[in-house]
């Protein structure tokens, strides 16, 4: 009994630590995701100014031109520095939390920051937010690293890293930790949420001391959308869901003809580096993630023709950037798409709740594409700073996740996924070091009320101990199983998603 006294004792204390490391990484995931963000926002400030300079200076196209070309050869070659910078950056932490993919975090630290604001003053359509969760991640890493601390802990801290690095893009810690949970970790635990707890709250309080507390959005709901026009959720619902399953088959479509560009690697983006001055030329409020564009939903009274155009237009020029394999997210061009969305509808049902359908179309579109309808939710009520639309985001939300998974669409990141583990021809044999994880019993599930003996447990797993309430139970074979237990594992790396995924089988009531 003492010596399972002392065992509790110890978790309690590494319990608190954890905690206090995911403090530090909030802090250090906080300072660089602002640093990053800080580049970015001086970055659209010169693009307003390149905008407003071309309109009456046509002699600049030309200077416009040659710097692209520039540019395109320096982002090739921080591509080559770090070859998991390109992209999003989270289907790489999603790879890594899983064990396939070990990349050096300063080297993709140095190439995501440099080689993202590149991208971003070459007029991109491609956001902060996802290079801000890689950021975040290899924040983590290095934390980890300096602290020399196992795999386990590395991937927690790794985690950490990447709900902080939405957190402080976003102001948004709550969507932070949703996020991680949803996206990255894929399972759920009380340490985890209370460690990446610390590190979003730190992340958010760094963000808000460089930033200030105002929210990224600021829309005035003042007439809401009335409990009779509910019935419009659903149509919009599939609108969103169509146009969503249509974002990720175009995105298949881009990056296949991208595979099959045959130039050499210094000039394979070339091309993609010339698209943004013929935007600048004819359609200016779609370069750069979509800030110029959103406030122009705000403010200009455009004709729904023109916001059909404008909509086709984004679409394709962000899927275009993004397939191109430059250091930038998704995320927010999604939001713009889907408020763009929300703006056409809006106008169509009644113009007085466009602003409705804006903060609407925002989420639903993100769930449509993402499949995260809890981080979509939570991340728009914070960037808003309006909870009295909880209840249609979740109406919208809940049809958006459920349409295009029965239209068999694949989640951009989970597609993303495997063509990254394609690409880098990921495969392994070996279960790498070994690494605990935690998966919780609920009630109604195969194995509940039996023994250890009697359950198919996966192959080349050790259970540890089974936490019951407070008390650590040591198993054997004629331990018995009971609803609520936390039973503690022992799995290589490169085999703990896989493992996971079978033990929820058998652990959840489906």
């Amino acid at each position: 009994m003492k010596n399972l006294e002392n065992l509790s004792d110890n978790q309690r204390v590494e319990d608190v630590k954890l905690l206090f490391y995911g403090i530090l990484v909030g802090i250090v995931a906080g300072g660089l995701s602002s640093f990053y963000r800080y580049i970015i926002h001086g970055i659209e400030h010169i693009l307003e100014i390149i905008i407003n300079f071309t309109r009456t200076n046509f002699y600049a196209y030309p200077i416009i031109f040659a710097l692209l070309i520039l540019i395109s050869f320096l982002v090739t070659k921080f591509k080559k520095f770090s070859k998991l910078c390109g992209g999003s950056g989270i289907p790489q932490v999603e790879a890594e939390i899983k064990g396939y993919i070990n990349p050096n975090p300063a080297k993709v630290l140095f190439a995501k920051i440099f080689g993202g604001a590149l991208t971003a003053l070459a007029g991109f359509s491609v956001g902060r937010e996802g290079p801000s969760i890689q950021i975040g991640a290899m924040s983590g890493k290095l934390v980890s690293r300096k602290l020399k601390k196992n795999k386990t802990v590395e991937k927690f801290l790794i985690t950490c890293g990447a709900s902080a690095g939405l957190s402080a893009a976003f102001n948004a810690p709550v969507a932070g930790i949703l996020f991680a949970v949803e996206e990255i970790h894929r399972h759920i635990s009380k340490k985890l949420l209370v460690v990446c707890m610390g590190a979003t709250i730190s992340a958010d309080l760094v963000s808000k001391i460089l930033y200030g507390t105002e929210t990224v959005f600021n829309f005035s709901l003042t007439e809401k959308l009335p409990l009779i026009n509910y019935w419009t959720l659903i149509l919009f619902a599939i609108v969103l869901s169509l146009l969503g399953v249509l974002y990720t088959f175009l995105m298949d479509i881009f990056m296949k003809v991208q595979d099959k560009l045959k130039l050499k690697q210094e000039y394979k983006m070339l091309p993609y580096f010339l698209l943004p001055i013929l935007i600048l030329a004819f359609m200016p409020n779609l370069l750069g993630g979509g800030g110029f564009l959103m406030k122009e939903l705000q403010s200009a009274n455009f004709p729904i023709y023109t916001l059909v155009l404008i909509f086709i237009v984004k679409l394709l020029f962000s899927i275009i950037c993004f397939s191109s394999g430059v250091p930038g997210g998704i995320f927010f061009p999604i939001l713009v798409l889907g408020a763009t969305i929300g703006t056409i509808f809006g106008k169509i049902v009644d113009p007085i709740y466009i602003n409705s359908f804006i903060i609407l179309g925002m989420a639903g579109y993100l769930t449509a594409i993402v499949r995260a309808p809890l981080t979509s939710i939570i991340l728009i009520f914070e960037m808003t700073g309006n909870l009295s639309y909880l209840l249609p985001l979740s109406i919208v939300c809940l049809i958006t996740y459920a349409l295009p998974n029965y239209l068999k669409s694949l989640p951009i990141y989970e597609y993303l996924l495997e063509r990254l583990m394609e690409r880098e021809n990921i495969a392994s044999s070996k279960d790498g070091e070994k690494m605990t994880m935690s998966i919780v019993v609920e009630i109604g599930s195969e194995i509940e009320n039996k023994k250890i003996k009697e359950v198919k447990f996966p192959k080349g797993m050790l259970i540890i101990n089974i936490d019951r309430g407070i008390e650590e139970i040591i198993p054997n074979g004629e331990t018995t199983i009971i609803n609520g237990d936390v039973i503690n594992i022992l799995v290589g790396e490169n085999k703990l998603f896989d493992t996971f995924n079978e033990l929820q089988k058998i652990c959840q009531n489906n």
